[in-house]
């Protein structure tokens, strides 16, 4: 029997979303365009309805841009009514993938990446909408107030960070709450079990959480929507090798199978119920390739969790956090 959880509230909106977010990053590339609609299908049919994009995603497939857009948009058109169902969430402003180092973060560039994805999407606005990287050379004054012209004409209904360092993030916010602009309501950053004793990532512009950063989100209690919240599967499969793969990390996989043992669920659904244990709201992103995936996936949102294992899995994975 599928568990269909009551949706939330996403705090700083109007919206009600399901707990496990549908990324798709990889939509339409590890499978058939017919198969990648199937599995949006099981989503909906398993109570889910908050889907996160992007422009860039499956870019680097040749021959066509805003393949996972496209994909999503086709999926919507031919499904009648699924679009009032859903929450939707494109992300912005990413660097090209042949000049990374290359800023886009500015108004031009915005409204060019919008207006894409709504033509890819096939609609009128998303309800959120994610900066998908910063440049810490643009004021976050500038930032906000072009945001806000999107906001004015119906394209985007709340604006997200993606990527974003706390300090920026912060100072973003503040600006926006002292001057009556929308602010950012949610972060997505890059968090799991084992992240706080990965090495630097390849890519700079790439944020994963900290101790002060989920300090800071404790204080605020705004929003994370995390990436590579499974760790891409590792600890159900560890090897050597693999930035995640630390000294830490390793040592951490008997932990975590054997509390998958306990709960009877997989160790990828013990991985994703550690981020949903959290003092304040996360919307773990998920990125199954096939309907199985998804449903092992579901399996988290049903784990009653004794203090005393979360307890347990921050004593081991290097956080420095205590329950």
């Amino acid at each position: 029997m599928s568990i269909s959880p009551p949706l939330s509230p996403l705090p700083g909106t109007t919206l009600q979303v399901s707990r496990l977010c549908l990324g798709t990053a990889l939509l339409g590339v590890r499978q058939s365009e017919s198969e990648a609609h199937r599995l949006l299908d099981a989503y909906l049919d398993l109570g889910g309805n908050f889907i996160d994009t992007a422009r860039v995603y499956s870019d680097w497939v040749p021959n066509e841009s805003g393949r996972a857009e496209r994909i999503l948009g086709d999926w919507m058109r031919d499904r009648p009514g699924v679009r009032s169902r859903i929450v939707l969430a494109t992300k912005g402003l990413h660097p090209p993938l042949s000049a990374p180092h290359q800023s886009r973060v500015n108004l031009r560039e915005a409204r060019r990446d919008i207006e894409a994805s709504l033509r890819a999407l096939r609609c009128e606005c998303v309800e959120l909408y994610w900066l998908h990287r910063d440049d810490p050379a643009v004021p976050v004054e500038e930032i906000v107030e072009f945001m806000q012209g999107f906001i004015r004409e119906g394209k985007i209904r709340y604006l997200g960070a993606s990527n974003w360092s706390m300090n920026r993030l912060a100072a973003a916010n503040a600006y926006a709450n002292r001057h009556g602009f929308a602010p950012f309501i949610a972060n997505q950053i890059l968090f799991h079990a084992g992240c706080w004793t990965l090495p630097p990532a390849r890519d700079p512009s790439m944020t994963r959480i900290d101790l002060d950063y989920h300090r800071w989100h404790s204080r605020s209690g705004l929003s994370l929507v995390p990436y590579s919240t499974q760790a891409q599967g590792f600890f159900s499969r560890p090897c050597v090798g693999v930035p995640t793969a630390t000294a830490t990390n390793m040592q951490l996989v008997p932990l975590l199978n054997s509390l998958a043992r306990t709960h009877r669920v997989s160790v990828n659904a013990v991985v994703l119920g550690y981020a949903l244990r959290q003092p304040f709201p996360v919307f773990p992103v998920i990125g199954p390739n096939t309907p199985e995936q998804l449903a092992d996936s579901w399996t988290a949102l049903g784990m009653q969790w004794d203090l005393s294992e979360l307890t347990a899995i921050n004593e081991a994975n290097g956080s420095g956090l205590t329950s």
